[in-house]
């Protein structure tokens, strides 16, 4: 289908459809909803021919990340692992001799959002980053043929246009509590996120299984939900403290990133707790303050460098070589700093 035939199912001049699609102003909204409704309904794309055409003149990638808040009527960037990972995007793309379309898109518009670039041919593929693990939304992009990437996203997807490209956090989550353990800590408390993302995911799962492993070297396993969110775990933690009688408080606390574990160790040490000598803490992602803190935090380094390489190099190779798809895990290392020692022998 061309946009002149689709324009003609609209109503609406070949012009006015360009526009929109292009990404200009001057179509009225109720205009545009009809636009996007039949580009899903039409399963729209434009020609191989005029698409080749397009690349060779300007190489382009879509970037869609839902990682954002809203401030000031603008969307920002909202999370040091997204801000760290979509310069290492640009850098890498800039490498490959691609630019990127960097779009801060809410889930349940990010169907009408990509359809809408793909169809335009303002993006030869896309990198999905930051939405809910097994989306509908997604699914249904899988289900379009487009070349995309899905960065920590899918543990699985049965599809030949998708790439996916996670942290292993699977290994990585089980021996924490191994070391733990071994350095004699025997009360855990899990700072974990309800959010339905694959790193919780996977994270909460591992760390639990490691729990049950090895039930009979630990007195004690509590949680709280900090949501991936400084201040949430910090208010969280402070409650969690004031619950507790004294001499029960946790020797060791994992939290599901370091966001969660910078609120937490605001929290211990308001409420008077010496980290590491009362309790150790420990996190994930090594975003760039952790080494900074103090104590500095003990957690696990994900290369944002090598995720976004692995990620530029998937989508340049289904788009110029029709590749298919495939599933990458990229190795977490420990990087054990002096928020973590061995367990005080007094309760």
């Amino acid at each position: 289908m061309t946009t002149t035939e689709l324009a003609k199912i609209l109503g609406i001049s070949r012009v006015s459809l360009s526009k929109y699609m292009n990404g200009r102003s001057g179509v009225s909204a109720e205009t545009a909803s009809r636009i996007d409704a039949a580009i899903a309904e039409y399963d729209f794309m434009p020609n191989v021919h005029a698409r080749s055409l397009i690349g060779k003149q300007e190489k382009v990638i879509g970037f869609f990340s839902s990682f954002s808040f809203v401030f000031d009527s603008h969307s920002q960037i909202s999370s040091h692992f997204s801000t760290e990972f979509t310069n290492y995007v640009l850098i890498e793309a800039e490498k490959a001799g691609y630019k990127v379309l960097a779009t801060l898109c809410s889930q349940d518009k990010l169907v009408s959002e990509v359809n809408k670039l793909f169809s335009s041919r303002m993006i030869m593929g896309g990198i999905l980053f930051g939405y809910t693990t097994d989306a509908p939304e997604v699914r249904q992009l899988c289900e379009k043929k487009y070349p995309l990437v899905l960065v920590n996203q899918e543990e699985r997807c049965d599809y030949p246009n998708i790439s996916m490209v996670n942290m292993d956090d699977e290994e990585c989550a089980y021996n924490l509590v191994k070391r733990l353990i071994d350095l004699g800590h025997r009360r855990f408390l899990y700072v974990y996120s309800s959010i339905h993302r694959l790193p919780a995911i996977r994270r909460t799962r591992n760390i639990e299984k490691a729990i049950s492993d090895f039930s009979s070297s630990i007195d004690s396993y509590h949680k709280i939900d900090g949501e991936f969110n400084e201040d949430i775990s910090y208010r969280r933690m402070d409650e969690y403290l004031a619950s507790l009688s004294d001499g029960d408080h946790p020797t060791a606390v994992i939290a599901a990133n370091d966001l969660s574990a910078i609120g937490c160790m605001e929290a211990l040490q308001k409420a008077g707790y010496r980290i590491p000598d009362d309790v150790s803490v420990t996190g994930f992602d090594d975003i760039l303050i952790s080494s900074y803190l103090r104590p500095p935090l003990s957690t696990f380094r994900a290369d944002f460098g090598l995720l976004a390489h692995h990620a530029l190099s998937e989508i340049v190779s289904m788009v110029e070589n029709n590749q298919e798809g495939k599933r990458i895990e990229i190795k977490m290392e420990y990087v054990e700093r002096s928020s973590v020692a061995p367990a005080s022998t007094e309760k």
